[in-house]
């Protein structure tokens, strides 16, 4: 055999050597040590507030880039409060529904607003352009519950709407501009500290942390810049994620 068809041999086996290799780890199982966190139903987050008590949110059922359906719980006076969240829109809403507008019972998000996750559409644009639009929800009717049964919250409220009334007139609140880069996270997954990548964001309202991740592109904490009241009520950071598998 000539050098040239030893040398095609060669390279011939390596190829399809490589090829059978990539193949077998293409279709293994999801390494869970890698920085994508992937839903599955059973998987388990904890939401601390800024102030009071901490919930336990239960993934039910999770599409990416489609809907998902939770189950709440948290421990409110020695009194077990639960809830359950669905037709969370993962798609194309560019609106939040914070845990503070979590009512007990079954919730229908029928105006499809996107929990506490950023929608595919809003995520493409923010990781794309590093720009998107989020409403916080401030000032929808959900907050009518919490304005009426809190004078404290009432007066701080009032203020912000306000100066949002004030600050609008010059430029859009709901526009959130990232950071150029995505940043490290660290989070608690399965009780061992874990690095994930994930975007920052800021609107007029405050700032997000994001997942770095299509499939899930989980909220991983919030906060309001504007009114530090406010924020005790409405501000949060995911912690303890527990992956079933």
């Amino acid at each position: 055999m000539s050098a040239s068809l030893r040398f095609l041999a060669v390279f011939s086996a390596l190829v399809l050597l490589g090829a059978g290799c990539f193949g077998a780890s293409d279709t293994g199982p999801q390494d869970v040590s890698s920085s994508a966190i992937h839903f599955i139903p059973g998987d388990s987050f904890e939401l601390k507030p800024a102030s009071g008590n901490t919930r336990t949110v239960t993934i039910k059922r999770f599409a990416p880039m489609n809907h998902a359906e939770i189950d709440w719980s948290m421990t409110d006076n020695s009194a077990s409060v639960t809830g359950t969240v669905t037709n969370i829109n993962l798609q194309n809403s560019h609106s939040a529904q914070l845990p503070a507008y979590w009512l007990k019972g079954k919730q229908s998000l029928a105006d499809e607003k996107t929990g506490i996750w950023l929608s595919d559409d809003a995520f493409q644009e923010l990781s794309r352009t590093k720009q998107t639009i989020l409403n916080y929800g401030i000032f929808d009717e959900d907050a009518q519950a919490i304005v009426k049964s809190d004078p404290a919250f009432k007066s701080a409220y009032d203020a912000l709407r306000s100066r949002a009334g004030t600050d609008g007139k010059t430029h859009d609140l709901t526009l959130m501009k990232a950071d150029a880069e995505p940043l490290a996270w660290k989070i608690s997954v399965n009780g061992k500290e874990r690095e994930v990548s994930a975007w920052r964001a800021r609107n007029w309202f405050g700032e997000i942390v994001v997942l770095n991740d299509r499939q899930n592109p989980l909220i991983l904490k919030m906060t309001l810049n504007q009114d530090e009241y406010m924020d005790k009520v409405f501000a949060y950071e995911v912690s303890n994620i527990t992956l079933n598998r």
